[in-house]
């Protein structure tokens, strides 16, 4: 068991450059030292998404989806009813369902192995990642039922 505070200023990384790229590969390079990507074609669970990684670091965005989806990783998204039509292109990997749009979370939360990510996309984002199965199982709990209950 472990806990694991990343605080990276986002903010700092030029997005409007090709360097951008090479900082991008450089964050991803320290997120898979953190195991950020499931083994063994795991799944992520993740709830509270709105896009905010795209919004915020679109080429890293692309480079980190494209890194997800070499390594043909599943995930399952509960978004909001106001993201449904929105035209994003979903990985053949995703499959989503929508819960009311009142629903709304400035976190992004995903869970994944024995680990919980969450990501709170203030001024300069920042991450928790608890390496902790008891707080994974418990979080993967919650979002089965909100899975079960939300609609395709």
């Amino acid at each position: 068991m472990g806990f694991f505070l990343l605080s990276l200023d986002f903010v700092s990384i030029s997005i409007s450059s090709k360097e951008s790229l090479s900082q991008s590969s450089r964050v991803l390079s320290f997120l898979d030292s953190r195991r950020i990507f499931p083994k063994g074609g795991g799944e992520y669970l993740i709830f509270g998404s709105e896009s905010q990684l795209s919004q915020k670091l679109p080429e890293f965005a692309e480079i980190y989806v494209a890194r997800k989806d070499k390594k043909k990783l599943r995930a399952r998204l509960l978004l909001r009813e106001s993201m449904r039509g929105t035209g994003k292109k979903m990985s053949k990997y995703t499959k989503v369902r929508y819960v009311p749009k009142d629903i709304r979370s400035l976190i992004n939360l995903n869970v994944y192995e024995n680990k919980v990510a969450l990501f709170l996309w203030s001024e300069i984002p920042e991450a928790i990642i608890i390496d902790n199965k008891d707080a994974a199982d418990s979080f993967r709990s919650y979002f089965e039922f909100m899975w079960e209950k939300a609609k395709a």
